[in-house]
């Protein structure tokens, strides 16, 4: 979880280096954590859009022997703001 938030300070700094119409894009974004509540996963926010995304792990491929490790990565994933609720419908 730190290494999240030390990329996200290392880009902060860099923000100075970057030219004046990406700087502001990137003043849109914010990533909110929560160590208390679910998700305990940090979101990112785009302040300007409304956009938002979950930070999850992926497994890209499974162990294959006892004792060895999943190989993962993690990805930003949107959090949709429609909301449905898939159902079964009936045949006719």
């Amino acid at each position: 979880m730190r290494g999240i938030f030390a990329v996200a300070a290392g880009a902060a700094m860099l923000a100075g280096c970057i030219p004046q119409q990406l700087s502001e894009q990137a003043e849109c974004f914010f990533i909110a954590a929560s160590t208390s509540q679910q998700p305990y996963a940090p979101i990112l926010l785009n302040q300007c859009t409304g956009e938002s995304w979950l930070l999850v792990k992926t497994v890209l491929a499974e162990a294959k022997e006892p004792g060895e490790s999943n190989t993962f990565t993690y990805r930003w994933m949107p959090i949709s703001k429609s909301f449905f609720e898939p159902t079964l419908e009936r045949g006719g």
